[in-house]
């Protein structure tokens, strides 16, 4: 997988999302919405795409990020921003971004079927657990005559 590729177009959506909602709708400064992509799309990758997703899957990742980009944003825009309405903006950007990164997980996930032989994928996703049973209940023998 080609991480620079995958973090870049995480971040360009980031940026967008962020452009479009705290820079048009709220007016925050272009610095802080640079600012706010770097911190919370690195962040992301690493926690929710990195560790959580191909460990736990889609849905727990989508999950992950959309509370980290929720709290992640809030707390930025609480000490960076003059924002009246932080639960507003936040929840509009972090919605968006939520909905980006459902299908950017498949994205990734492709990604990686395409640089993982079938055993690998087999080995990494198998999480069941399996016993080992036996024929034998009884220690004794079956042949053996009862005296």
């Amino acid at each position: 997988m080609n991480h620079f590729l995958s973090l870049l177009i995480k971040l360009v959506a980031i940026f967008g999302v962020f452009l479009l909602v705290l820079g048009l709708g709220y007016g925050v400064s272009m610095q802080n919405i640079v600012l706010f992509t770097l911190i919370l799309g690195i962040g992301a990758y690493l926690i929710g795409d990195m560790l959580i997703l191909p460990r736990a899957g889609n849905g727990i990742a989508t999950a992950a990020d959309f509370g980290i980009a929720f709290i992640g944003l809030s707390l930025l825009s609480y000490m960076f921003t003059n924002v009246q309405n932080i639960f507003t903006m936040t929840l509009i950007a972090t919605v968006i971004i939520t909905i980006f990164e459902y299908f950017y997980h498949m994205y990734l996930e492709a990604q990686e079927v395409e640089d993982h032989s079938e055993e690998d994928r087999v080995r990494k996703h198998n999480t069941e657990l399996q016993t080992e049973t036996s024929d034998e209940l009884s220690p004794y023998p079956k042949n053996e005559n009862k005296k």
